[in-house]
């Protein structure tokens, strides 16, 4: 889908919502692809942000050292295709919005997002959006 939007296939106007979460941001090829939908003019707007909890050891017992936020990305957000992220995930009890049960050493926290990527518009003037309407009532 981001590469069919990022190659012009939508019609003008389409959106494309994506939902992805902090974890995902570790993935070069994730981080690759919103790179290059903001070369190619693809305007990325963050809708949602909200920190979520998660059971690491309910994924497995794989190593899940390569999804923690490094020193920097625990505290600072990380430019990304135009928009601001936090990236990998914290260690139990470090908590980047702290708050009620955020301290709770049971869970890791990743914060997830909902963003909205379309190619912007260019504005029309008044003469434009008139011969449109004379052409769609042509063909009525």
């Amino acid at each position: 889908m981001g590469e069919a939007l990022t190659a012009r296939r939508f019609l003008p106007g389409a959106h494309l919502v994506l939902e992805l979460t902090s974890l995902t941001l570790k993935a070069r090829g994730v981080v690759a692809a919103l790179e290059a939908a903001h070369a190619a003019g693809v305007s990325a707007r963050i809708v949602s942000e909200r920190e979520i909890a998660y059971k690491a050891w309910y994924a497995g017992r794989g190593g899940m050292g390569h999804l923690l936020a490094s020193a920097a990305e625990r505290s600072t957000r990380v430019r990304i295709g135009g928009c601001q992220y936090f990236v990998g995930m914290t260690e139990p009890g470090n908590s980047r919005e702290p708050g009620e049960g955020r301290r709770d050493f049971g869970y890791h926290w990743h914060v997830a997002y909902v963003l909205d990527l379309h190619y912007p518009q260019p504005p029309q003037d008044r003469s434009q959006r008139r011969a449109g309407q004379g052409a769609a009532a042509a063909e009525a």
